[in-house]
């Protein structure tokens, strides 16, 4: 605004360095033509101006100081006394144009202020009380000399200038606007260069997401702050920007000064600060809204995932116990045709074919019945490292002499309440399955020890409780699992074991026992960890520790 004030200025001057010379003329009798050519050059120059002599007589008052008086000329021309003041405060009093050569400190009192630029005086005054519209005004005022130097008079030119103040006014108050918006908005604001990202300011909503202070990333860039966790985001706003402007709800992960990263929604908008390019970056943080949303998909999943479990375990379990029914019969009879055929007979070996085949079946019964839960049990209460060790001689003979098994019990280890063969069932197929994972040589390790569990810890075990667990660990060194293996691997017959080497129902019968039990599984890659409800202490407080699930 400054600018645009010394260029009215400026070309104001030089219409009054104009008028000077031809008032000059006028007033030292110069060639009528002459008079009245310089005359018609004031009439129609677009400022309101009027001259005085020295006796502060008019001598000249053009068309635009007609139109904004509403006085003709021909009206003030050779008035004095003050008498113009009249035309603008409706009373006599000194205006700008008599403070030219009289430095009267009444007349400066009159204006808000009077600037001096050598013999020029410039003001701006308010509205004058007796012109129509109350609009604002720019007075320039100097004196005026003949061809000798001497003082000969005075010229004022008067500007409305209530559009500049309007849009002044306007300006100032979008600035106190955009202001107040930029630096209380919760929501992070940026304000940078776009041709080299250098940061010109920032809100508090900024510090507030990011932990930066202001007088910590101004000046510097994104790039130096390392503030994008994924540079692509930036490149994809900066290629909206350059093609549209703008850019809108962009998902982007942000890091933090203490180096964690967040998720913000952000919107940017190209803007020209002078003829320089600016962007300015809106940055709402949806962190905690991600965060709730993939927990809700998360506990949806686990849920349909239960709800399918569930499904599966009774059709499993009302075939099982059917087909067992019959298979009790196939034995049966198996049993006695072969009482009656003659051993060593073709008869004899198919029906030991039958038997052994009804048998498998009857395994495989016992399996589905393990994971829908139908199985008789005996609970009885366990010393976990006891019974274990008690199974150790057997898992060796399963897992082959190729693979170490290490056994890391526990100290102090609570005892639990389950059927020693479901234990054995557990320990069986964790094994077997950990084997498999193992190409020629390797170890499979199993542990105990004693778990506190908060809620915490069960954000996906829904319908887990916290409270005192036994864990039961089994790790192997082999190849691992993929993240969708692992999602699978409890359900029943799922298998990445070849055709004939796995039935699929290994993994589903440990679940099912494990839920009977109202235990839960924790599955990690190369560790399965199985948490048994520990039985109530009669004793003093436990102190105990666990590993974090």
């Amino acid at each position: 605004m400054e600018e645009d004030d010394e260029l009215k200025c400026g070309n104001q001057s030089r219409v009054i360095e104009s008028s000077q010379t031809g008032v000059r003329i006028m007033s030292e009798g110069g060639d009528a033509q002459a008079r009245v050519l310089l005359q018609q050059i004031i009439d129609f120059l677009p400022d309101a101006t009027f001259v005085i002599d020295r006796q502060g007589v008019v001598i000249a008052w053009n068309r635009a100081m007609e139109r904004l008086t509403r006085i003709k000329a021909e009206d003030m021309l050779g008035k004095g006394d003050l008498e113009y003041s009249l035309a603008f405060y409706n009373v006599k009093r000194p205006v700008l144009i008599d403070l030219v050569n009289n430095s009267d400190l009444d007349i400066l009192s009159k204006y808000e202020y009077v600037r001096r630029e050598g013999e020029t005086l410039i003001s701006e005054t308010p509205p004058y009380t007796h012109l129509y519209g109350g609009n604002c005004y720019l007075n320039i005022a100097c004196p005026l000399y003949d061809r000798k130097g001497e003082v000969i008079g005075a010229i004022e030119c008067i500007r409305d200038i209530t559009e500049q103040k309007q849009a002044e006014r306007a300006l100032k108050e979008s600035e106190e606007r955009f202001k107040l918006t930029f630096y209380s908005s919760p929501d992070a604001i940026i304000l940078g260069r776009m041709q080299d990202a250098m940061w010109v300011d920032i809100n508090e909503g900024f510090s507030k997401l990011t932990g930066y202070r202001r007088e910590e990333v101004i000046g510097k860039t994104s790039f130096e702050l390392e503030i994008w966790a994924n540079p692509e985001d930036r490149d994809k706003m900066i290629k909206e920007l350059t093609r549209k402007g703008f850019c809108e709800n962009l998902e982007a992960v942000f890091r933090r000064r203490d180096g964690t990263v967040g998720t913000g929604l952000i919107s940017s908008r190209v803007i020209f600060l002078g003829k320089v390019p600016h962007i300015i970056s809106v940055t709402r943080d949806i962190t905690a809204m991600k965060e709730a949303d993939e927990e809700r998909k998360r506990l949806e999943a686990q849920l349909i995932q239960a709800q399918k479990m569930e499904s599966v375990g009774r059709l499993a379990g009302g075939i099982a116990h059917d087909f067992n029914n019959m298979l009790g019969v196939i034995l049966g009879r198996a049993e006695l045709a072969l009482s009656r055929s003659e051993p060593g007979g073709k008869l004899h070996s198919d029906l030991l074919d039958i038997q052994k085949a009804a048998r498998r079946s009857a395994d495989l019964t016992k399996q589905l019945l393990g994971f829908a839960r139908r199985q008789t049990t005996e609970p009885k209460v366990l010393d976990l490292n006891d019974t274990i060790s008690g199974m150790l001689k057997m898992l060796r003979r399963m897992i082959g002499e190729d693979i170490d098994l290490a056994f890391l019990p526990g100290l102090d280890v609570r005892q639990v309440k389950m059927d020693p063969a479901q234990l054995d069932q557990i320990l069986a197929n964790l094994c077997v399955n950990a084997r498999d994972a193992i190409d020629d040589v390797g170890k499979i390790t199993i542990e105990t020890e004693n778990a506190m569990l908060t809620y915490e810890d069960f954000k996906d075990k829904p319908y887990a409780a916290a409270g005192r667990y036994v864990s039961l660990i089994v790790s192997d060194t082999g190849c691992g699992m993929a993240k969708d293996v692992v999602e699978k691997i409890f359900e029943p017959f799922f298998t990445t074991k070849e055709v004939g080497k796995g039935t699929g129902l290994g993994l589903a019968t440990v679940y099912g026992i494990v839920k009977q039990n109202e235990g839960y599984i924790n599955v990690r890659d190369l560790r399965c960890a199985i948490f048994c409800q520990a039985r109530q202490s009669t004793g003093a407080a436990e102190e105990c520790g666990g590993r974090p699930l």
